[in-house]
């Protein structure tokens, strides 16, 4: 009945979605935030007392709530006005009042209080009150339900040695016998096994610690191993042990250095693959004594010589000996020409490198999150970088210039190796690439040298080129092109599909030599490329996407399209006649100044896009509210386990195909699994792409296919536990699988018949 001999190996190969047509766009076409990916930009947590939960405020205004490492956005209409910077900045959370509350000063130098009940209020303008204070230390009471703020500094750096405190209805200032004196940039915690505040100094250039109680200041001394001062250090202390924790800070520099005091002195911790430098960081001692570390601020300054303040959206836990990654999203907003992402559906993970001042850092995504990678080195102060994966040798390529010169290197098993090939294109900006499948060779088409002045003409200029490379993984040769071909192209996009097997090449400026820029035109051509000569595809005026530069292009096996995402935010979709736009940003802010990066995740059948402004992640769900096909794939039925010999049994396998157009070529094939001997299902030969004759089309929608009939299973024949049923939708021409694949295990479901 079975023909044994086939290997397991071909059904666990994640070679998604080879061969299915273009989907039609839908009004449930949209883009979503990924809410389980977490916070983004977090500049404050506030931990609920004996619990690890939290209540993380982000510079967008977002609220979340976080149990343990799962956080959930809240909705809310109304959003305080609070996003000064992270120094400016308090919040709290009171959990016998059940009260959460914000602390903000407007740009008038008066202070808010905010308090959360399903949405936030403004309590009102509190005076007298302090005075707008950078800087200033803040902790809760929860004993007292009491707010203390003391020092800051107004008016650039005059400091002052003011103690506040907040009693739910105004503010009034306590005048104690001892003061720590003028301070900023320090930090306050709450002992809650002491019932005080310890706050931190700054003495001669050193950290000393004071405790407040509710009605004085008290010095409390360190028996060894003074700490020097760094403003804005984040602090934590483990009331129950005695221990503290100070982390990062900011000097001439921001700062990743960790203090550590066990209860009887301090000690620097060196320990690899932590959290980046910053200032601010949200430190604190969770119920099992780990110490956690979220958020903080950075100062970067892009290639133009702006600043911004940028906070960290990452997670960290450590025991003192080792760092833990929960949670890291990259860090992209000000790197404008400095960040690429690509996905390899090979290993099912995507990878992004984006440039931080003169730096490159390396993230991974992984099903629904981004996890920052630690190489052992990294390009140092590229930019203007392309990447692609290349499935060849698993590794991913990564191109960019630094000085008039490019510079290329390939990431492989978490390390980056610069390549110094003897052939290669000359100096070149603005041009894409793309990795060729059938050829298993890296492209790159176009670009330009530079712009130059013309000093007589009194404009600028281009030089650029209509050439196309080619990297076989040692050497770079150029591709012999007959006409017609593409024109000088620059800014332009390129990508593979892997369908139609054509290269694909949109928008871009047509260079022109030694005419001025502004007079340069948009290329409305889409043009492809079949292996040996090229296409032209006229697109009418205003029917694909507008001239704006064009972010990433990627093919979309779920849609056997071609996806555009574009600089006004629309998305529209290639299909090798015609574009069609299917999602104006509806979801997600106009990514009309976030130079976002964009891929197709084939593990999870979805696109996803990084938009590098607001440093958020989307996905784009194109299946309807309700809808039964949610992912390309098979998923198999069974009756129900059986408990007795006797027992009806039947196995049904159920197709998902989210085209609308049926599937030719790619049958289903199942595989039974005995005691790990693989066998084929009944009538099925043994040659591979000749398995199936009864299904070689799988139609658009559902599809329900019998795989055994019902039957009774026979008294004599003992117990089915450990057999089971492995079944996918196979593409023969990858040797692969299209979708998700289903495994259905069958069996007794309690004892052993009797």
């Amino acid at each position: 009945m079975y023909k044994k001999g086939f290997s397991i190996s071909i059904i666990v190969m994640l070679i998604t979605i080879m061969s299915i047509p273009q989907k039609a766009a839908s009004d449930a076409d949209r883009w979503y935030l990924f809410e389980d990916a977490g916070p983004n930009q977090v500049h404050t947590v506030v931990r609920v007392p004996d619990t690890d939960d939290s209540y993380a405020f982000t510079d967008r205004g977002d609220l979340w709530f976080c149990n343990g490492d799962d956080c959930l956005r809240i909705n809310i209409q109304k959003y305080p006005e609070f996003w000064f910077s992270p120094t400016n900045f308090h919040g709290y959370f009171d959990q016998e009042i059940d009260e959460l509350g914000a602390l903000t000063f407007d740009i008038d130098g008066i202070c808010h209080f905010w308090v959360f009940h399903g949405d936030w209020m403004d309590l009102g303008e509190t005076n007298p009150g302090p005075l707008r204070l950078e800087g200033s230390a803040w902790a809760w009471d929860p004993v007292r339900h009491r707010g203390v703020l003391f020092g800051g500094r107004f008016f650039g750096d005059y400091k002052v040695d003011q103690t506040w405190e907040w009693d739910g209805a105004g503010w009034y200032q306590v005048m104690p016998e001892h003061s720590p004196g003028p301070q900023s940039g320090g930090c306050m915690v709450y002992d809650a096994t002491n019932h005080r505040m310890i706050m931190t100094a700054k003495k001669e250039g050193l950290i000393e610690f004071w405790s407040w109680d509710g009605t004085d200041w008290a010095f409390l001394s360190e028996p060894s191993g003074h700490v020097a001062w760094k403003d804005f250090k984040g602090f934590a202390c483990n009331g129950s042990t005695g221990e503290m924790a100070l982390f990062g800070g900011l000097g001439y520099f921001f700062l990743d250095t960790f203090h550590y005091w066990n209860g009887h002195e301090w000690s620097l911790l060196d320990i690899p693959g932590g959290p980046m430098p910053r200032a601010a960081a949200n430190v604190y001692f969770d119920t099992t004594g780990l110490l956690t570390l979220t958020g903080g601020y950075i100062d970067l300054q892009d290639e133009l010589g702006h600043w911004s303040t940028t906070s960290f959206s990452d997670k960290w836990t450590t025991d003192f000996t080792t760092w833990t990654q929960v949670r890291n999203q990259p860090m992209m907003a000000c790197s404008y020409q400095g960040y690429a992402a690509a996905f390899d559906r090979t290993s099912g993970t995507g990878l992004l490198v984006t440039r931080l001042v003169d730096r490159v850092l390396t993230y991974q995504w992984n099903t629904d999150r981004w996890f920052q990678l630690f190489p052992d080195q990294s390009p140092l102060g590229i930019g203007d970088f392309m990447m692609v994966p290349q499935r060849h040798d698993q590794s991913y390529l990564i191109m960019g210039s630094l000085a008039g010169e490019n510079f290329q290197w390939t990431f492989r098993d978490n390390t980056w190796n610069l390549n110094d090939p003897v052939t290669r294109p000359s100096y070149r900006e603005l041009f894409p690439i793309a990795y060729h499948d059938n050829l298993q060779q890296t492209l790159l088409y176009g670009g330009r040298e530079g712009m130059f002045h013309d000093p007589d003409q009194g404009f600028y200029y281009t030089i650029s080129y209509d050439e196309m490379w080619g990297w076989d993984g040692t050497e770079w040769h150029l591709i012999d092109m007959p006409d017609p071909k593409p024109p000088k192209l620059f800014r332009h996009v390129m990508a593979y599909d892997w369908n139609r097997e054509r290269l694909v090449i949109a928008g871009g400026k047509v260079g022109i030599d030694h005419v001025n820029v502004k007079d340069l035109e948009w290329n409305r051509n889409v043009w492809e490329w079949d292996g040996s000569e090229w296409f032209a595809i006229p697109v009418p005026e205003g029917e694909g996407p507008a001239d704006y530069d064009l972010f990433d292009l990627f093919y979309h096996a779920g849609r056997g399209t071609m996806f555009q995402i574009c600089q006004d935010g629309s998305t529209w979709e290639w299909d090798g006649i015609s574009w069609t736009r299917i999602s104006w940003s509806v979801g997600f802010d106009t990514l009309a100044q976030t130079a976002s990066v964009a891929f197709y995740d084939s593990a999870e059948d979805r696109a996803v896009t990084q938009d590098n402004f607001f440093n958020r992640t989307y996905a784009f769900d194109d299946e309807p509210a309700g809808s039964p096909c949610k992912k390309t794939g098979v998923t198999l039925e069974l009756s129900h386990s059986m408990v007795h010999p006797g027992d009806t049994f039947y196995c049904n396998a159920v197709i998902c195909n989210q085209s609308a157009i049926d599937v030719h070529y790619c049958p289903l094939f199942v595989l039974l699994d005995v005691f790990g001997q693989y066998f084929f299902g009944p009538g099925w030969t043994t040659e591979y792409d000749n398995y199936l004759t009864t299904l070689p089309i799988i139609p658009g929608g559902f599809t329900e296919v019998e795989i055994i009939p019902a039957f009774q299973w026979p008294d004599n024949c003992g117990s089915a536990e450990g057999i089971r049923f492995i079944a996918a939708i196979t593409d023969p021409l990858v040797r692969g699988i299209i979708g998700e694949y289903s495994i259905a295990e069958f069996g007794w479901s309690e004892g052993t018949p009797e």
